[in-house]
């Protein structure tokens, strides 16, 4: 996937217009005004696994092994860590992990 469409699902570029909005959070935004708000109903919030599973795959990185590897090594996470903890790190520091897995490319 190219610059401007990982900007568009990180929320970096407003999903309507492509306007730069700023870091994205992982998730695609919208500009209301001069408010900023999410496209997507939440359901990645509720389990940030999947936002994360998404953004690895969209990368190349297919199987499981790989994603973990990944996740523990950005984190610096106890391998005794669910892929769901590892993921809530991640999402908290977003911007880094979307610069550490371009590292890695």
């Amino acid at each position: 996937m190219g610059e401007i469409a990982d900007g568009l699902i990180d929320g970096t570029f407003d999903a309507e217009t492509g306007e730069y909005l700023g870091e994205g959070p992982g998730y695609p935004r919208i500009a209301r005004g001069t408010e900023i708000v999410a496209q997507h109903n939440n359901s990645n919030k509720s389990n940030p696994l999947n936002g994360v599973n998404k953004k690895l795959s969209s990368r190349g990185y297919i199987t499981k092994s790989e994603k973990r590897n990944l996740m523990v090594e950005f984190t610096n996470a106890k391998s005794s860590q669910s892929n769901k903890e590892l993921a809530e790190i991640i999402q908290s520091r977003w911007a880094e992990f979307i610069k550490f897995i371009k590292t890695k490319q």
